[in-house]
């Protein structure tokens, strides 16, 4: 499971360098349709793909579910969740404050949102949680452990849903997630409770992920053809139920890939790349956004070698600036790294 974490937060990078504003410059369509193809489409199968692994090692293991158990795992993930979430969002709360306050950043960092100096007590707390009208808290990639957080409070429910329903139950989840809107409330989001039981379906009932879904890997084939479907189809009514399929199939492909060059091929990982994947997801954002607006305004890009070269180099560097702050971070405080990153 290592060897799929520093790919998949790639993949994520590169959702959040999805910009339809950098449109405003021009009609380029080379560009919006690369950047919908790798974004909306490819990337897409990274937040499944986490859910899944999350849930089927949240639950590795267990023979019967227990309070204490649950205490435990709740401890575990005060430690790797719940201490880098509060550590990270507080960090960004002050970033935007202090980049607000400065002539030349201020641009940067204000949009629609109220400025962090006109923050009311509500306004702190629902930076946590979630700024309206998005759904994510100020730091939006955290949106992912915020409903992992709360899935994880739910995970007794989850386990004797599975427990006593069994395949049935996971199949009514899998219906509610392929036809319904991602969001019932901010924090419970359907694709996280559908993939993350699904992970925890084959750790209750003891089967091996990794080879049941090499026993199908021939849907790899399949999986271009349906990401090309909903490339094609976007914007059209119910094109959920392709984008749906193709993320599904496309976990499912990625995981026998990242199989096959693991473990039939024996090629490790690298260990740095695993390891620094959580503070690249943690550390991408906001400089991601500020890289590509600062690259954007300087550069002026008029043609659709530029706006590629923009979109493709942009996460690119971002991800090698947190793994450099990363390398930085560990050989002067590792205890500090240690605790933001979750104890990773």
């Amino acid at each position: 499971m290592k060897s799929l974490r520093f790919p998949l937060i790639v993949a994520v990078v590169f959702i959040h360098s999805f910009d339809n504003n950098l449109l405003h410059f021009g009609s380029h369509p080379w560009f919006a349709n690369v950047q919908y193809l790798f974004s909306q489409v490819f990337a897409r199968i990274a937040v499944p793909t986490f859910y899944f692994v999350s849930g089927y090692l949240f639950f590795f293991n267990i023979d019967n579910w227990t309070q204490e158990i649950y205490r435990q795992k709740l401890q575990r993930r005060l430690t790797s969740l719940f201490i880098p979430y509060i550590f990270w969002i507080s960090s960004a709360v002050l970033i935007f404050f202090v980049a607000q306050q400065i002539p030349a950043l201020r641009p940067f960092f204000s949009g629609v949102n109220k400025r962090v100096e006109d923050y009311a007590i509500l306004d702190f707390l629902q930076a946590f949680w979630v700024v309206k009208p998005s759904i994510s808290p100020i730091l939006y990639q955290f949106w992912f452990i915020r409903d992992l957080i709360v899935i994880i409070l739910l995970s007794p429910l989850i386990y004797y849903f599975l427990k006593y329903l069994k395949f049935f139950g996971l199949f009514i989840l899998f219906a509610i997630w392929f036809t319904a809107p991602p969001y019932l409330i901010a924090g419970l989001s359907f694709p996280c409770l559908f993939f993350f039981s699904l992970g925890a379906f084959f750790s209750i009932y003891k089967i091996n992920a990794l080879e049941s879904f090499y026993q199908i890997r021939q849907v790899i084939y399949i999986y271009p053809f349906i990401a090309f479907l909903d490339f094609m189809v976007r914007g059209f009514y119910k094109n959920q139920y392709i984008h749906n399929t193709g993320v599904a199939l496309g976990m499912i492909s990625f995981i026998n890939l990242m199989y096959w060059l693991t473990v039939k091929k024996e090629i490790k990982p690298i260990e740095i790349l695993a390891s620094a994947s959580f503070f690249v997801f943690a550390f991408h954002e906001p400089w991601l956004s500020l890289t590509k607006k600062s690259i954007a305004y300087l550069v002026r890009p008029n043609s659709e070698a530029a706006f590629l070269l923009i979109y493709f180099t942009t996460p690119i560097l971002v991800i090698l600036l947190s793994l450099a702050v990363y390398v930085g971070l560990k050989k002067t405080f590792a205890t500090f790294l240690r605790i933001i990153s979750g104890g990773r």
